[in-house]
């Protein structure tokens, strides 16, 4: 009579199930954690490859994570060097670098490596044409404050003349001192006369008139 061994079967069976169990939970991971784990570029401005009609402000750069600012470098050369104006600018999961003006026509790369959220590192580097130079900076004139001249009152001098001086002079010394005539000239003076001439000439005639005065005496006086 044939025996079957229940236990032994159901022995050979168990490592087949917790195989197939094993390989239904990890496959789909597998199949799956490249998309979820690893972040890319999705595109950038200029895009790759691309001719633009002249250098722009900036280039940015477009992702599927947001970016880390540690590890992040991003560089612009042209025909001329470096076109990069300053670092790099991080705004969630786009990175922009504002260029130099008044760049070159001519081709243009754009080298990036940048860290994503999760950690993993993005690297590569893109190309785009300028069919024609940047507009030179135009550079507005300085406005100069407008100045004050200072006027300067200039005083004004006034010649005060003297006075005229009165010259008593008599004319007859025979008609006594009633008779006397007495001549008057009035001389104008300028303001630069001395005060000495004045003095002797008002001394003068004083004495002119003194002197008169005693000849009209003496002559009163003479015997007839």
């Amino acid at each position: 009579m044939f025996h079957f061994d229940r236990s032994s079967t159901t022995r050979r069976r168990l490592p087949a199930a917790a195989l197939a169990l094993t390989a239904g939970l990890v496959l789909p991971l597998v199949g799956t954690s490249p998309a979820v784990a690893h972040a890319g570029l999705t595109g950038s401005t200029p895009g790759d490859g691309k001719t633009v009609a002249q250098p722009p402000a900036a280039v940015s750069l477009r992702f599927t994570e947001d970016i880390q600012t540690i590890g992040l470098n991003v560089q612009v050369t042209s025909p001329a060097g470096s076109a990069a104006s300053g670092a790099p600018v991080v705004k969630g999961d786009v990175v922009t670098l504002a260029l130099k003006p008044g760049l070159p026509a001519g081709a243009y790369q754009i080298r990036f490596q940048v860290v994503s959220a999760d950690g993993h590192p993005i690297a590569g580097k893109l190309r785009f044409t300028a069919a024609a130079a940047a507009a030179a900076p135009t550079t507005a004139p300085p406005t100069t404050a407008p100045t004050t001249t200072p006027t300067t009152a200039t005083p004004t001098r006034t010649t005060v003349s003297n006075p005229p001086l009165v010259s008593i002079i008599p004319t007859d010394f025979s008609g006594g001192a009633d008779d006397a005539a007495a001549s008057i000239d009035a001389e104008p003076t300028s303001a630069s006369s001395s005060p000495a001439v004045v003095i002797t000439m008002i001394t003068v005639g004083v004495l002119a008139l003194l002197a008169a005065a005693i000849g009209t005496v003496l002559w009163r006086r003479r015997p007839s």
